[in-house]
């Protein structure tokens, strides 16, 4: 029945996979490395994506949870979709909420792979697990385009995850450690 939010998962999951290989080749340092101003560090954008895909599984569960009371899928949803997938493709950068853009000091590496794992595990479980006619149902509720479906939620972690590995591309070929 899930298929289609199998397969977009499962791409969700061969990324992430593939930017843990390639952080996992870079020294502690460089990928704790503030380059000052507003930038963040390599961690830092890796915290800002798991805890946006945290709060994401967080609400999910709520909302499944009160399952009388979520709304069907309306054309809004998905004009504010496409909005969103339209201003994450812009070449400026946006403001992250709050929620998503504060760091605790110290993170490490192995830490946060293994933070991020076990969420993805949760996604999973969630999309495995959900209810016959969920599909078209919001569960999803994004802090600036409002409530989605799980479908749109995933699509939105793709363009996420898509934009911030370019951040980071960035941030390792312009970081020198002093």
């Amino acid at each position: 029945m899930h298929k289609d939010y199998i397969t977009l998962f499962d791409q969700l999951e061969s990324r992430r996979k593939i930017l843990f290989k390639k952080l996992d080749l870079i020294e502690t340092e460089l990928l704790s490395f503030n380059p000052g101003g507003k930038k963040w560090s390599v961690l830092q954008v890796c915290y800002h994506l798991i805890r946006s895909e945290e709060l994401s599984l967080i609400y999910l569960q709520k909302k499944i949870g009160y399952d009388t009371h979520i709304q069907q899928a309306t054309i809004g949803s998905v004009i504010r979709s496409a909005l969103l997938y339209w201003a994450l493709h812009l070449p400026f950068k946006l403001p992250a909420p709050k929620r998503v853009a504060v760091f605790p000091d110290n993170l490490q590496w192995p830490q946060l792979k293994t933070e991020w794992t076990q969420i993805r595990k949760g996604i999973r479980t969630v999309i495995h697990n959900l209810p016959e006619g969920y599909d078209k149902k919001l569960l999803y509720r994004h802090p600036v385009s409002g409530r989605m479906t799980l479908y749109q939620m995933l699509t939105f972690f793709d363009i996420h995850i898509s934009r911030h590995e370019k951040q980071i591309e960035r941030l390792i070929a312009e970081t020198s450690l002093p």
